[in-house]
């Protein structure tokens, strides 16, 4: 993997519950790890391909590995945020992840 590829500040983001004094929960997002990604914009063929699944896949980022990363987490970046769909370490060597996401709107 070339660093220079991987240009784009990124911040995963953890959900967390936060109560109140009168007892009352509250689900936020909390900044948690900082990291450089590549970010693909999916084109319409792949798009198309990834209509079958449930939720519509927007975008691929590859990040490097890390091992407190995992699928339930969110990413941010800049004043978008992606939900996290699919993380994928290919050939489980630990060099990067592929993660599918889907741009919240």
């Amino acid at each position: 993997m070339r660093a220079g590829s991987l240009r784009h500040k990124i911040v995963f983001q953890q959900l967390t519950v936060a109560n109140d004094t009168w007892g009352h929960s509250a689900e936020t997002w909390t900044d948690d790890i900082t990291a450089y990604a590549s970010i693909w914009t999916l084109r319409g063929v792949e798009r198309m391909e990834s209509m079958k699944l449930d939720n519509e896949i927007t975008h691929k980022i590859r990040v490097r590995y890390k091992r407190d990363l995992n699928p339930k987490m969110r990413i941010k970046y800049g004043e978008r945020y992606f939900n996290i769909l699919s993380m994928i370490d290919p050939d489980e060597r630990h060099i990067y992840y592929e993660i599918m996401a889907s741009e919240e709107i």
